[in-house]
């Protein structure tokens, strides 16, 4: 079976959310001009989607449904998210959609925000930092699991910290768990997890700061509904990233 149009509809909301949060909190400590000028308008973008999602369309599953069980993922494609120069490892199987067309097609934003209770001009907002969405389209959940590149990328000299991961995840009501240093091809990487109560459901995500070619400083998100396979996409990204 396959999800619901809505399901994955309301992924592309979330993992919006999560990128204008981080972007929004200065994750990135030292990162460019257009960082700063545009943490005022994301942290109100981050709000209001928030809201929105929150009080979205019911789920025909009781809020006490359990996610369905997911296995390992086994089979993996190499995906490029254009605008921030990176390159990994993703599901096979997911769906890659570029920002850049959806922002462009009104009449699917109109259908999005819709169906998430909020203003196209917010969700316009919230989804104008993605470089690329990669979506599970399997399964009968009402959520779909997703990985979310930020277009904007970070100076190499950036200082990225605990805190300040920690604060993005916290203005959206998310609950942040462990940070840990990681090494790539490019450089360390830097990698926070944390849980999302969701509509009844609890999200399992991470977010990523990781090292293009070039030393900048690309934002990841990932968010799915089971904890281990959130760490099997964070380690095939930190595995393959280029």
């Amino acid at each position: 079976m396959t999800r619901s149009p809505f399901s994955r509809l309301r992924a592309l909301v979330i993992a919006s959310i999560v990128s204008v949060a981080l972007l929004a909190s200065g994750c990135a400590q030292g990162g460019s001009n257009e960082t700063s000028t545009s943490a005022a308008p994301a942290t109100q973008a981050a709000g209001a989607a928030s809201a929105g999602a929150a009080s979205n369309k019911p789920s025909d599953k009781p809020a006490s449904a359990k996610p369905e069980p997911t296995g390992p993922v086994t089979d993996w494609t190499t995906v490029t998210a254009e605008a921030s120069g990176l390159s990994f490892s993703a599901p096979a199987d997911w769906k890659v959609i570029k920002a850049s067309e959806l922002q462009a097609d009104d009449s699917k934003l109109e259908e999005i925000a819709s169906e998430t209770g909020m203003s196209a001009d917010t969700l316009k907002t919230a989804m104008s930092t993605a470089d690329i969405y990669i979506l599970d389209q399997s399964g009968t959940q009402e959520f779909s699991n997703n990985i979310n590149v930020l277009s904007q990328t970070y100076p190499a000299n950036t200082t990225v910290t605990e805190d300040a991961l920690a604060a993005g995840v916290k203005s959206i009501g998310a609950t942040p768990g462990q940070f840990s240093t990681e090494s790539t091809t490019n450089g360390d990487a830097y990698v926070l997890t944390y849980t999302w109560d969701m509509g009844g459901q609890t999200l399992e995500g991470a977010a990523m700061y990781i090292p293009n070619a070039d030393g900048k400083y690309v934002s990841i998100t990932i968010t799915t509904l089971d904890t281990a396979l959130t760490g099997q996409i964070v380690s095939k990204i930190i595995a393959t990233a280029a």
